[in-house]
């Protein structure tokens, strides 16, 4: 991801507890850290956060409870890949699983916390993301840097070759002549 998108604020985040995309009311999102709840979830008092912020290379988050963390770590900012189609980045992160103890208090909640939902997927990963403004998007992405320059490369190319095609025609017209 070009770090120059942090200076962007985002439109939406996907939420790790439920997968849906929520409205961000938030800043940009460099170095001023950013606690998130999903109010779609059953969790009691809503207990649940979700907390991103990012320096010059590495986003930092965590994603817990009042009673415990279930992720408190970090990725380099260039291993979040951008969408080429779509205005997003979105990244994949894995977590452990709650010990016995935390079971037992989420278990007792009967399915109203976020942590043991997140607990019984099978594959221990969920997904973290931001949607931008597709102007600030395409504007900072790399990707969308990517595609504006083959999309030039090709219209040159293009270009070259119907002169290419014109010179021949006339090459062959002064040879008839």
């Amino acid at each position: 991801m070009n770090p120059e998108l942090l200076k962007c604020k985002p439109i939406r985040y996907l939420c790790p507890f439920c997968g849906k995309w929520h409205e961000w009311t938030g800043h940009e999102l460099k170095f001023q850290p950013m606690e998130l709840k999903c109010l779609e979830t059953n969790c009691i008092e809503n207990k649940c956060y979700y907390t991103i912020y990012f320096d010059d290379k590495y986003a930092h988050f965590s994603i817990g409870c009042v009673r415990r963390k279930l992720i408190d770590s970090i990725i380099p900012i260039n291993s979040i890949i951008e969408s080429i189609n779509r205005p997003f980045v979105i990244f994949n992160v894995t977590y452990e699983t709650l010990n016995m103890e935390e079971q037992n208090i989420c278990d007792r909640l009967k399915g109203k916390c976020n942590l043991s939902k997140l607990d019984e997927k099978i594959d221990k990963n969920i997904k973290l993301g931001f949607e931008f403004h597709k102007l600030d998007y395409n504007q900072f992405s790399k990707a969308s840097i990517l595609a504006r320059k083959e999309k030039e490369l090709k219209e040159r190319e293009k270009a070259i070759a119907i002169k290419e095609q014109s010179l021949k025609e006339c090459e062959q017209t002064i040879n008839k002549i």
